[in-house]
């Protein structure tokens, strides 16, 4: 649900599109998403680094490949980046 707050750990499957607000080392693997096989390094969202930040963001159906850390849930389901994808493929497939 939007506003949950998500523990993440190594090995963790994302839930839902989340906002980064703590954390320790964290990677994550979106090749399932992205189709890129490197893993990206994200950082918490903070008041210093809240316009310059490039990755706060962990995606639904990502992989935590590494570290831990909370989120904050910003989107579920279609609305999520992944979600918008299937949708667009499903439109397509009509």
């Amino acid at each position: 649900m939007v506003g949950d707050i998500v523990l993440i750990t190594a090995g963790n499957t994302i839930p839902a599109d989340c906002l980064i607000y703590e954390a320790v080392n964290v990677s994550s693997d979106e090749s399932a998403l992205t189709g890129e096989p490197i893993e990206l390094k994200k950082f918490p969202v903070t008041g210093d680094n809240v316009e310059s930040n490039p990755v706060p963001l962990l995606l639904r159906s990502t992989l935590c490949a590494t570290g831990s850390g909370k989120a904050i849930v910003c989107a579920v389901g279609e609305n999520t980046m992944s979600g918008r994808a299937e949708q667009i493929l499903t439109m397509e497939a009509d």
